[in-house]
């Protein structure tokens, strides 16, 4: 009986890392096609800059989409569409019709199908693991762990698989994958999605306004900027991930330059990121629900403060691998603890709008963060980049600590 009450939250963290898996072997060959098709490096950064716009504008116009039709069936319908979508890349390259400006068509339309889904499984994570009986913090820590799984076994397997397959025959598995994804999802039982948000039927026309897709849209805004905590949350997220976008498109590349490393050691430095990561969110399972979220946000905070220090301070190689897997441990947890208190603060009724907002404002700062440090790399040191980072992450400390130590007070629409 215990074992059944695990199955769906079991197939819930399938679901992510099977979608993260494919979604990391597509980023490995949808650049090597642009590249192969075009050689430029300008049109590679186009095509990614229009997927990234896909992605902000599917998080932003999916929130209410996720509240009326649930998400179990809109994670369902996200990932078939994205499976549908995909394998029009190897079919227009068998037929001799593929082009950068098809690529990225269909690049920002498989971004704009999928990008619900990350909300979409996070708002069953809640419910799925209360019937398994897992704390919250902990459920919500194992869960993010399967993404980050998917990153470091998707990247690799992809560059194995091209050594026998073109680049296009990987994009059949990634949507098999986004396939299978949404597949596991229906195990999730109807029953334990959150409530769905019941729309009021009325002649009145203002009223008819007021349930209104966009007004529901609005709604989403207006309940993150009322709510302080929630607002806040939203805000540092923006400006951590402004800072942090940087790190492997910007900081390391330009880093490894300065000290003589190989290109390929940017590889390397990627994977001690990402096991770090990985060994911070295991820890933090452990102890979930032991420690106060403020005490372990504060650590997780002043430790990556600490490691881009000793990087501006101390370069070279090994410091590079050493303080990446340090910093990847530190912001392992952070992501979790951040959503789950946005969740203990808001309805389930809205949480869909809620995180698809917040999520908006993540995806938006990427652009901004990268174009900010390649501008700060190219007129002051790149150790004065890493201490104003290292700053950022140390004034942090204080403010986050203090927003995520509020009572818990619940709201539903802000009107």
């Amino acid at each position: 009986m215990a074992e059944q009450r695990l199955v769906p939250y079991a197939l819930l963290l399938s679901s992510a890392l099977i979608s993260s898996i494919g979604t990391s072997m597509t980023l490995v060959a949808v650049p090597l096609i642009v590249l192969s098709l075009t050689g430029s490096a300008v049109t590679l950064g186009i095509v990614s800059a229009v997927e990234t716009s896909a992605v902000v504008i599917g998080t932003v116009l999916s929130g209410p989409l996720v509240d009326k039709a649930g998400p179990r069936r809109m994670a369902l319908a996200s990932s078939l569409a994205a499976a549908l979508l995909l394998p029009v890349i190897p079919l227009a390259e068998h037929l001799d019709a593929l082009s950068v400006g098809l690529l990225a068509t269909v690049g920002a339309g498989v971004a704009l199908a999928a990008s619900p889904g990350l909300t979409c499984r996070q708002l069953l994570v809640s419910a799925t693991s209360e019937a398994a009986g897992i704390g919250r913090e902990r459920a919500g820590s194992l869960y993010w762990m399967s993404p980050r799984l998917g990153m470091v076994i998707g990247a690799p397997l992809a560059a194995a698989l091209l050594g026998a397959l073109d680049p296009t025959s990987v994009i059949w598995i990634d949507a098999a994958g986004f396939a299978l994804s949404g597949m596991l999802v229906l195990g999730v039982p109807a029953r334990m999605a959150p409530p769905l948000r019941q729309v009021r039927r009325t002649s009145s026309v203002e009223e008819r306004d007021r349930n209104s897709y966009f007004e529901e849209l609005r709604d989403g805004f207006r309940t993150v900027w009322n709510l302080r905590m929630v607002r806040a949350m939203a805000l540092f997220a923006f400006v951590l991930n402004a800072v942090d976008a940087p790190r492997m498109t910007v900081l390391m590349p330009v880093y490894l330059r300065d000290v003589g490393a190989p290109a390929s050691m940017l590889a390397w430095v990627a994977g001690a990121y990402t096991a770090g990561s990985l060994a911070g969110l295991a820890v933090y399972t452990a102890v979930a629900g032991r420690l106060k979220g403020e005490r372990v946000i504060a650590w997780c905070l002043g430790g990556t403060a600490l490691a881009y220090a000793a990087l501006g301070f101390a370069p070279g190689v090994v410091a590079v691998v050493a303080c990446m897997a340090l910093t990847g441990a530190m912001q392992g947890p952070l992501l979790p603890i951040m959503v789950e208190a946005v969740n203990a603060h808001t309805d389930p009724s809205v949480r869909g709008r809620v995180l698809s907002t917040i999520m908006a404002l993540i995806s938006v700062s990427l652009p901004v963060g990268n174009l900010l440090y390649g501008v700060l790399a190219e007129l002051i040191p790149l150790w004065s980049v890493l201490l104003i980072t290292a700053m950022a992450y140390g004034l942090s400390v204080r403010p986050i600590a203090k927003v995520i130590d509020r009572p818990v007070r619940k709201v539903g629409i802000s009107r």
